[in-house]
């Protein structure tokens, strides 16, 4: 992936790369009307829709009577592999739900 390999360029020697992702099973539960809050604002998913390893989705946000809507296609991916390929190794799940984790840089030598 671009992006980690972007990251990893950026990372002090010692440097930690902190990743928000959607865990492999969360694809195959991920359903129409799930949500919650985050504060006083309500989410919920929408027209789920499964492609392959991609899923595409639209997220609904109300808050004060006011709703705006952010569509989204995310792809499920091996971590291991996408972080090899990006010069990273995992690190430490952040997060109960591994939800997210750390990964730092591969050692030189």
């Amino acid at each position: 992936m671009a992006l980690l390999a972007a990251a990893r360029r950026h990372l002090a020697a010692d440097g930690r790369l902190i990743v928000e992702w959607h865990p492999p099973e969360w694809f195959d539960t991920v359903r129409d009307g799930q949500g919650g809050c985050l504060g006083d604002v309500a989410v919920e998913l929408a027209d789920v829709v499964r492609d392959g390893d991609l899923l595409s989705a639209t997220v609904r946000y109300e808050a004060e009577g006011r709703r705006w809507d952010q569509e989204f296609t995310c792809r499920r991916i091996d971590l291991d592999a996408v972080l090899t390929s990006a010069d990273l190794i995992f690190d430490a799940w952040l997060a109960g739900e591994r939800t997210w984790f750390a990964a730092r840089g591969r050692r030189q030598g």
